[in-house]
């Protein structure tokens, strides 16, 4: 898979219009600028259609913007070609190409140009850009008897609702079936939704799993045992004088037998076969008395840990030994299960004729991976003999096989002329490959990579003042070797585009005064080690900073932002801005709205509205926090028994308008008159509850009466239904987007660029195989061969090379973060715990 190529600087005025391309567009190299000239000579050199030229990216927004550049460089070109043809080299060579393949005058040609580019702005509505799931839909709806497609399919956002019923309808049958294989698998998962929680992706996928061996595991215990037991055996003089002859005569005799007690529980254990002989060895206790290494003597306290260091691990893993090898049956259980859930889960799809958007790559790649004739293929083809694959570093092993089946065909049957025609541009920088949690797969662009028949890099950075391009380019080129990104991903030196500011006439004095572009700014104590509890402090200096750069500097708030990893770390940043008196707004907050503080408040005012005769749910609604009452506002209310009927009577009315004119009139009625939100959340809070609002009136349509209503709301909001409700709708809003400090997680920010950018945790390790203080179960990683493998809770290799794959992605993510900034970049470094696996590690 690491494989190098040879990468050519791209010119995007003679770069083949046929053939297989890989380009490497490095961050801010100009990458949708270059698609866009292509595109233009595909129109005029080739005379493709817009129809012909499939594009295809990975989000709707980018769809956009791509399909509004194109329209606004061919309206310019159709405008000014002329102009453009005296000034830019790029649109005089593409006239005299139009001239030279239609044997036309200039004037004939100009003609042409004029009618082929009115032609394509006529059409651009009709225009094939997609993302790549909506490629799918048209291709398998357009093809419906070629692809076996229903034509009346419906389609979901996702299949969560049908994954929960199959888990639910398999926790029960196996209760009734097997009450033995149900306890063990309720040990570990209580209920459906944990096990979905826990095996979702597993499910998703349909590529078999690996599950540890239950005899494997004794076997590999057993051999511990045994190289345990020889090694205490070959160094028994040693362990005498160390352990016991050093002791006084009455404590040899105990030290003596302990050491024979060690020697014939370990040969106990090699002599087990199977987890029964195995699980009754060790109800006899480990005699681990001489394992305490505070107990030997200093003169052999090296020696006697090397000798005893298997008997150290198995007095570790003893205790656990039990508990994994029930784990491990648990897993085949489990894995089964999954199996027949991803069986009921299709089933269930093709019955209610539904399809979501992984069924939607997965059947087309299916149809083009199996039929024997390509018919489907060649159609495809023939519609679309060219195609630009932007972000391709996202793609997924399916969405390249789809590519593949297409414009990699091998048929001896197929049109070869057409094929000869083909064009595919696969555009992309696998330095940025961070999608991983999405299923973006960089071996899928690594196996590309190999294929293909031209490979060009943008080496210009557009986007960055020249010292900060010098800066990362000394970052990423690391000690020289370039191996920093690992898996065969070479980092090519990149040039400045943008001129050096040279508005001082002294530049060494300019040098001198201007802040360094790249700093580092590293915290540290006495201790050695900084704790995670430490974050505020780094937050505060970075607030410090900022008002600094507002104060001194030509510095707007929009004009900073700052990257972090997660959520809690824009929790410490936006307290510290706010300590600041800066004002602040998380970009790339995602948290399920069902989960926030107003969701758990309206349920309570809801409550207390739906059963006003229960006085404690209408207390409860009351003490909310929606209805600006706190302990002392509420006793002053309960003491005023008119207010507080009143109060209660007013309660009445708005059931009754629930009850009669729906919920929206009731909630608006009711925010107007009664709720009085915090200052300091307003924005927050107020977003959070119209989206509510909105959500509750669509389900309103679905769940008439208000009790229903309210309980689908009580179930929305539960933790175990977690997975019932990530739809995007769910997803918090912004809650203002003005002139303030942007906090945006680092992969949120990929794409986008800022004047100052802050990176204020640099160094802080997130462990890949821990999801918070859980350990990861489900095992994603690729073999030698970088085809993708599913385990649960692998082996020590497989989660080995699971972690190694993540680290490497966690320093794409860095260099993702830095590669935001236009002018300077902040970034915080300090001894977290671990901190050698950190991205700067």
């Amino acid at each position: 898979m690491s494989t190098e190529v040879n990468l050519k600087n791209l010119e995007a005025a003679t770069i083949p219009l046929t053939g297989r391309h890989l380009i490497e567009a490095s961050a801010g190299t100009g990458k949708t600028y270059n698609i866009t000239r292509i595109y233009l000579r595909l129109l005029l050199v080739r005379e493709l259609k817009v129809e012909e030229i499939l594009l295809m990216t990975f989000t709707k927004d980018a769809t956009q913007e791509l399909r509004g550049r194109i329209d606004a460089f061919v309206r310019d070109a159709l405008t000014n070609w002329q102009a453009l043809c005296e000034k830019d080299s790029y649109f005089a060579q593409i006239s005299q190409n139009v001239m030279r393949n239609t044997k036309s005058t200039k004037k004939e040609s100009d003609d042409k140009i004029h009618f082929l580019l009115k032609r394509a702005l006529l059409f651009l509505d009709e225009a094939a850009i997609f993302t790549i799931h909506g490629f799918c839909q048209r291709a398998l709806t357009q093809h419906a008897f070629a692809s076996g497609l229903p034509f009346s399919a419906n389609m979901t956002t996702n299949s969560n609702d049908l994954i929960l019923e199959a888990c639910q309808d398999w926790y029960r049958q196996l209760a009734k079936q097997n009450s033995d294989a149900f306890e063990l698998v309720a040990q570990f998962w209580v209920t459906p939704a944990a096990f979905v929680s826990s095996f979702a992706k597993a499910i998703s996928h349909n590529t078999e799993l690996s599950v540890l061996d239950v005899q494997g595991l004794v076997d590999k215990f057993v051999r511990l045992a045994k190289q345990a037991n020889t090694a205490i055996a070959a160094d028994l003089a040693l362990l005498n004088e160390g352990l016991v002859a050093h002791k006084k005569a009455d404590e040899q005799e105990k030290r003596g037998a302990e050491l024979v007690k060690l020697q014939a529980w370990l040969a106990l254990l090699s002599e087990c076969e199977n987890e029964q002989a195995l699980l009754a060895a060790i109800q006899q206790p480990m005699p681990d008395y001489l394992l305490n290494g505070n107990r030997h003597p200093k003169a052999f306290k090296a020696a006697l840990a090397e000798v005893l260091a298997s008997s150290k691990i198995i007095k570790t893993d003893v205790k656990d030994l039990a508990k994994n090898i029930n784990k491990a049956k648990a897993y085949e259980i489990v894995r089964t299960a999954i199996y027949q859930i991803r069986e009921q889960v299709q089933q269930a799809k093709e019955q209610h004729n539904l399809l979501d958007f992984d069924d939607l790559i997965n059947t087309l790649a299916d149809c083009l991976k199996n039929e024997e004739d390509s018919r489907l293929a060649q159609t495809l083809l023939a519609q679309y003999p060219v195609a630009l694959v932007d972000e391709f570093q996202d793609t997924d092993p399916q969405q390249f096989a789809i590519l593949q089946g297409i414009y990699y065909q091998a048929n001896p049957l197929q049109n070869k002329a057409k094929q000869e025609d083909a064009a595919l541009y696969l555009i992309g920088d696998p330095k940025q490959a961070i999608y991983g949690f999405r299923g973006g797969d960089i071996f899928a662009y690594l196996s590309a990579r190999s294929d293909c028949d031209y490979h060009w890099l943008m080496d210009t950075n557009w986007r960055s003042n020249p010292a900060m391009v010098d800066a990362y380019n000394q970052v990423f080129l690391g000690d020289g070797n370039n191996t920093v990104f690992g898996y065969g991903i070479p980092y090519q030196s990149v040039k400045a585009g943008k001129s050096a500011d040279l508005s001082n006439n002294n530049p060494s004095e300019q040098s001198r005064n201007k802040p360094k572009a790249l700093q580092f700014i590293h915290f540290s104590n006495e201790e050695g080690v900084t704790k995670q509890t430490d974050r505020p402090l780094m937050a505060t200096w970075c607030a410090n900073e900022i008002v600094q750069l507002l104060t001194d500097e030509d510095v707007k708030p929009q004009d900073i932002a700052i990257l972090v990893r997660d959520g809690r770390e824009a929790a410490d940043i936006k307290q510290a801005l706010l300590a600041a008196n800066l004002t602040s707004v998380f970009l790339s907050d995602r948290a399920n709205l069902f989960h926030s503080e107003q969701a758990k408040q309206l349920i309570s005012v809801l409550k207390g509205i739906l059963a006003l005769e229960d006085e404690h749910l209408y207390l409860n609604a009351l003490a909310s926090g929606l209805l600006g009452f706190d302990a002392p506002t509420l006793y002053k209310l309960q003491q005023d028994e008119m207010a507080y009927q009143t109060l209660k009577f007013s309660f009445f009315d708005y059931r009754t308008q629930w009850q009669r004119q729906g919920f929206i009139a009731m909630a608006i009625n009711l925010m107007h008159q009664h709720f009085k939100i915090a200052l300091e959340s307003k924005d927050r809070a107020l977003t959070n509850l119209l989206h509510l609002f909105e959500i509750l009136q669509s389900a309103s349509q679905k769940f008439l009466q208000p009790q229903e209503l309210l309980y689908w709301f009580e179930q929305q909001c539960s933790l175990e239904s977690n997975a019932a409700n990530s739809d995007v709708e769910a997803e918090q809003r912004l809650e203002s987007d003005g002139d303030l400090i942007r906090i945006v997680t680092q992969h949120g920010a990929k794409g986008l660029e800022y004047p100052i950018v802050f990176i204020p945790f640099a160094t802080r390790h997130k462990d890949p195989l821990k999801f918070g203080n859980k350990s990861v179960i489900y095992i994603e990683y690729h073999n030698e061969q970088g085809q993708l493998c599913l385990s649960l809770d692998g082996d020590e290799q497989a989660k080995a090379a699971m972690a190694n794959e993540a680290y490497a992605e966690t320093i794409r993510l860095l260099y993702v973060a830095i590669t935001r900034a236009e002018s300077r970049c902040y970034v915080f470094t300090t001894p977290f715990d671990k901190y050698a696996l950190s991205p700067l590690g």
